[in-house]
């Protein structure tokens, strides 16, 4: 009889302890790391917050240092409302070559020789009309701004790479693609790899 009792009593011990020992292992051994005591539901949430984190963190990265998408950018400059895009006043009190003033045929003529013969022209302020051009390179996500000029007859046009003076963004701080514009800066030139380019530096953008 007393055999019986504490057989009874051991089982009834076994099956209140078992459910505990099956809780404290989680559902399964890979889990949970020996040692701890998190439970198996709190250490799953902390693990999907964990790489909610990393792939935000992930993302911020990509949208701050790396180039974006040519698609990307085209939604940029159609959805973002420009501030300060234009300089007030120019700076500059002398200008070499005020091609502003000129017919287009003339002015597509100069600024075509001044490309084809830049070492005549370093140094000089320019000063030019024409449409706001823009070219963004996916693989460096660097910019390239510059000023169209269409011949008389809008069969071809040429233009100047142009650089701005002082910290804008684009497309904050910068025309709409085609936009008229009158550009004013230095003209000076700068190798990218092997390749030799023109350009205004320390422009400045005035409203046309």
């Amino acid at each position: 009889m007393k055999d019986k009792t504490a057989v009874h009593v051991a089982l009834t011990l076994l099956l209140f302890l078992l459910p505990l020992l099956s809780t404290g292992c989680g559902e399964s051994g890979g889990d949970k790391k020996a040692g701890s005591v998190m439970p198996p539901k709190q250490n799953s949430v902390d693990a999907v917050l964990q790489q909610k984190m990393a792939e935000a963190d992930k993302q911020t990265k990509q949208e701050v240092g790396s180039p974006v998408s040519g698609k990307k950018m085209k939604e940029l400059e159609d959805n973002t409302l420009r501030h300060d895009v234009y300089d007030l006043r120019s700076s500059y009190t002398k200008v070499d070559y005020d091609f502003s003033k000129m017919d287009k045929n003339m002015m597509y003529t100069h600024i075509y020789n001044m490309l084809k013969t830049p070492d005549d022209y370093l140094g000089k302020v320019v000063r030019m009309q024409g449409t706001f051009g823009h070219y963004y390179d996916e693989k460096t996500g660097k910019h390239y701004f510059g000023c169209v000029v269409m011949d008389a007859t809008a069969c071809c046009s040429t233009g100047m790479e142009f650089s701005r003076k002082g910290k804008h963004n684009y497309p904050d701080n910068y025309p709409k693609i085609d936009e008229p514009i009158i550009v004013t800066g230095r003209f000076s030139s700068y190798k990218e790899g092997k390749e030799l380019f023109c350009e205004l530096a320390d422009a400045e953008i005035e409203k046309l």
